[in-house]
C-alpha cells in the first residue's frame, strides 16, 4: 500500500480488470438473450472505467484515502462482475427445477429457446470455453484476491508515528515529490500482507532489487502513466457504451418468413442475429428446396445461430449453409421428409465442434442420411433422439463414426421389430425403444452397457428380457409398461403398468410399479408436448 510502486501496480491491475470485464460483456452480448442482464454488466464495466478517474480527482488532496477508496470501489465492482453475474445467470433456473422428480419439466427441456438459454448461460457461468476464457476468468478472480489482501494490510497495520516513504503519481494529483524513510518502514505494508509475500521480500533477488535506486523510486518518465490511464479509461467507457447501444438498437431486419425464437444483440455485428432459428417450409413457400432454405439461412449471422429447426418440409434438402453454423448446439427436423442431406451439408467436427443435440421427430427417411455419417463426425454429440420415424436400421459404420459414449439415445414409435446389433457397440446412459414392435432382445446388445434408464415400454410382443442387461449397478429406472413380460431379474425402480407382472398381482414391495398410466405417455420423448409447441408456433 505504501510502496512507491503502488500507483503503477494499481493502474496495471485496473487495466487488466477492465480487459477481463470487457471480454465478459462482449461474450455475454453474443451468448445471452436477457438484455437486462447485459445492460447490468455493461453498466458495471462503464462505472469501473469512470470511477477510478473520478475518485482520483475527488481525493487528490488526500492520497492515502484516495488509495483506500480506489481499492474498495474496485473490489466491489470486481466482486459484482465475477461472482454476482454468474449467480444471476444460474439462480433463476432453480425456480424451474422440479426437486421432487429431480429433473426439469419436459415442457422446458424440449423448448428449444429455453434449452439454448440453459446451454449458453451455464457455459458462461460454470465452464470455460477455451484457454483465453480461462485466462480472463483467472485474472478476474486474482484481482479480487489482491484487492482483499491490500485492504487487509491497511486494517491490520499498526499505528506508527514514524514518517513513511511515499511517492504519489500525477494520477493522484501530486507533484511527484518523495521523502526518504528508514529501510525498516519502507516495505512495512508489503511485509504485513501475509506469509507468502513476506517470504518473497527475503528472497535474495528481491533484496538486491530493493537496493537499486530505480526500484526504490518511481522513474519520472512513469509519472505520465496516471493522466494517460485516466484518459484511456474514460474513452474506454464511452466506447463500450457506444458498442452496447448500437447493438441494442440495431436496425437489422429478420429475413421474411423465418422465425426467430431467441434473439441476441452481439457487439459490432450489423446483420441480423438469431440464436434459435426455425425454417418452416410451408411459410417459405417451398417443399424444402436447398437453394431457398440456403438463401434464408445466409441472411442471418452464421455464428449467432445455436439451434436450427427445419419443419413442415415434404421434400427436405438440407442446405449447404448449415456447414457455416460454427456455434451450432442442436439441429431438429420436424414433420418432414428428408430427400437429400449431402456431405457438403453434413454434421462434422470441423464445422460444428459444439453440437450436442440432434432431434428427428415425425421424419420420413428411407435410410440414415449421409449428413449423419460423415467420417469427421463431432465427438461433442451426446443426445440423439428419433421419434415417429420410419428408420428401422442403422448401418454398422456408425459405431466407428458416432461418439462411443452417448448420454441419450431414443428410438421410439418407429416400427422397430428388432434392435440393431450396432447399438451394442455404444455406451449409453439413457436408452429407449418405447412404442415399437420389438419381439426379442439379444443379450449381446447390452454386453457393454452401463444403463441408468432403459425403456422398452409399449412393445406388446416382447415377453422377456435378457438375463443380464449390461452393468445394471447404475440403473435406477426400468420401463416395461404395456409389454408381455412376466418375469424380471433386476430389482430397481420398475414401471410395469398393464403387464403380466401386474396382472399376476405382483406387489409393489417387489419394486414394481403397477399404477395404470396412459399409453400415450410412456415414451421418453414427449411427442405430445412437441406437437403442441409446434402448433402454437404455427404461422
Amino acid at each position: 500500500m505504501e510502496s512507491d510502486w503502488f500507483d503503477v501496480s494499481f493502474i496495471l491491475r485496473e487495466l487488466i480488470e477492465v480487459c477481463t470485464q470487457t471480454s465478459q460483456a462482449y461474450n455475454l452480448s453474443r451468448l445471452i438473450a436477457r438484455q437486462s442482464l447485459n445492460q447490468g454488466v455493461v453498466g458495471l464495466l462503464v462505472i469501473n472505467c469512470w470511477s477510478t478517474p473520478l475518485v482520483q480527482s475527488a481525493f487528490s488532496h488526500n492520497p492515502p484515502l484516495e488509495r483506500v477508496v480506489c481499492l474498495t470501489v474496485n473490489l466491489v465492482l470486481a466482486f459484482a462482475s465475477t461472482v454476482l453475474v454468474p449467480l444471476m445467470l444460474i439462480v433463476p433456473y432453480a425456480f424451474d427445477f422440479d426437486f421432487g422428480a429431480a429433473v426439469f419439466p419436459d415442457e422446458l427441456v424440449y423448448n428449444e429457446a429455453w434449452l439454448v438459454n440453459v446451454l449458453m448461460e451455464s457455459q458462461h457461468a460454470l465452464f470455460v470455453r477455451d484457454g483465453g476464457d480461462m485466462t480472463m476468468k483467472t485474472l478476474a478472480h486474482l484481482g479480487i484476491i489482491i484487492n482483499i489482501v491490500c485492504l487487509r494490510s491497511i486494517l491490520r497495520r499498526r499505528q506508527t508515528s514514524k514518517p513513511i516513504n511515499k511517492v504519489v503519481l500525477a494520477a493522484s494529483g501530486s507533484t511527484g515529490v518523495t521523502r526518504s524513510v528508514a529501510p525498516a518502514d519502507e516495505f512495512r505494508a508489503i511485509t504485513q500482507l501475509g506469509p507468502s509475500l513476506v517470504s518473497l521480500v527475503h528472497v535474495p533477488i528481491f533484496a538486491k532489487l530493493r537496493q537499486k535506486r530505480w526500484f526504490r523510486r518511481v522513474p519520472r518518465r512513469l509519472l505520465i502513466i496516471g493522466p494517460v490511464t485516466q484518459f484511456t479509461l474514460i474513452c474506454w467507457g464511452f466506447a463500450v457504451l457506444t458498442c452496447h447501444t448500437l447493438a441494442l438498437y440495431s436496425t437489422a431486419t429478420p429475413p421474411d418468413h423465418v422465425r426467430c425464437s431467441l434473439s441476441t444483440r452481439p457487439w459490432l455485428v450489423r446483420s441480423f442475429t438469431c440464436a434459435v432459428v426455425e425454417l418452416n417450409c410451408h411459410s417459405l413457400g417451398t417443399k424444402g428446396a436447398a437453394d431457398i432454405l440456403d438463401a434464408a439461412l445466409r441472411q442471418i449471422t452464421s455464428l449467432s445461430v445455436f439451434y436450427v429447426a427445419f419443419t413442415l418440409c415434404p421434400a427436405l434438402e438440407i442446405p449447404p449453409a448449415v456447414s457455416g453454423l460454427g456455434n451450432l448446439k442442436g439441429i431438429e427436423i420436424y414433420n418432414s421428409t428428408i430427400t437429400k442431406w449431402p456431405s457438403k451439408a453434413a454434421i462434422r467436427a470441423e464445422y460444428h465442434p459444439f453440437i450436442s443435440v440432434i432431434y428427428l421427430v415425425r421424419v420420413n427417411m428411407s435410410e440414415l442420411p449421409k449428413g449423419l455419417q460423415h467420417p469427421d463426425f463431432p465427438p461433442s454429440l451426446m443426445d440423439i433422439q428419433m421419434c415417429s420415424v420410419n428408420l428401422t436400421s442403422l448401418p454398422s459404420v456408425v459405431a466407428d463414426l458416432w461418439p462411443r459414449h452417448l448420454t441419450f439415445l431414443y428410438w421410439e414409435l418407429s416400427g422397430l421389430t428388432e434392435i440393431p446389433d450396432v447399438i451394442g457397440r455404444f455406451q449409453i446412459d439413457r436408452l429407449s425403444f418405447a412404442g415399437n414392435d420389438i419381439k426379442e432382445i439379444t443379450p449381446t446388445i447390452f454386453s457393454g452397457q452401463r444403463l441408468e434408464t432403459f425403456s422398452v415400454a409399449d412393445n406388446p410382443s416382447l415377453s422377456q428380457l435378457p438375463p443380464r442387461v449390461g452393468d445394471t449397478s447404475l440403473m435406477y429406472q426400468l420401463q416395461l409398461d404395456f409389454t408381455n413380460i412376466s418375469i424380471i431379474a433386476r430389482r430397481c425402480n420398475v414401471s410395469a403398468s398393464a403387464t403380466p407382472l401386474c396382472v399376476n398381482n405382483l406387489s409393489s414391495s417387489h419394486g414394481v410399479g403397477c399404477k395404470l398410466v396412459d399409453r400415450g405417455t410412456v415414451s421418453m420423448y414427449p411427442l405430445e408436448i412437441k406437437d403442441k409447441q409446434r402448433r402454437q408456433l404455427a404461422w
